[in-house]
């Protein structure tokens, strides 16, 4: 909320002053709201990534097999077992490099965009018909 009020205010957007319903009116509000929501969620992508990899169940190669359970191609990454975040952070960085942190970054995006513009849209109309202007 407080990336949209910034980024509104940036581009010279008054929240909450809409006074009917136009092509203006839904545009900004929808695309400074979806850029906001985005920009959010890539500043703090890398963090989610560490957290899903810490909640992922990994096993051994033994409980793999014992489970008959079929492991990645690579070896590297059939049995990788994290100790915690710091451990999450270096093995990422070693064994995938930097780009790691963002696997999954453009479909998420595409998700959050419309989401976020189409929030906002209803948003800034949530806030004109609460005015009391």
């Amino acid at each position: 909320m407080y990336s949209y009020e910034v980024i509104s205010w940036l581009c010279g957007y008054d929240s909450g002053k809409i006074k009917k319903l136009s092509w203006d009116n839904v545009f900004a509000p929808f695309v400074i709201g979806g850029f906001a929501r985005s920009l959010a969620s890539t500043t703090l992508y890398p963090i989610n990534t560490v957290r899903m990899r810490l909640q992922m169940k990994t096993y051994t190669q033994e409980e793999m097999k014992a489970k008959n359970l079929q492991g990645h191609s690579n070896a590297k990454y059939s049995s990788v077992q994290y100790k915690g975040m710091t451990d999450v952070i270096v093995k990422m960085y070693r064994t995938e490099g930097m780009t790691s942190f963002y696997k999954g970054l453009q479909p998420n995006l595409i998700k959050i965009f419309p989401s976020s513009g189409l929030f906002f849209v209803v948003y800034e109309l949530t806030l004109a018909a609460l005015s009391d202007d």
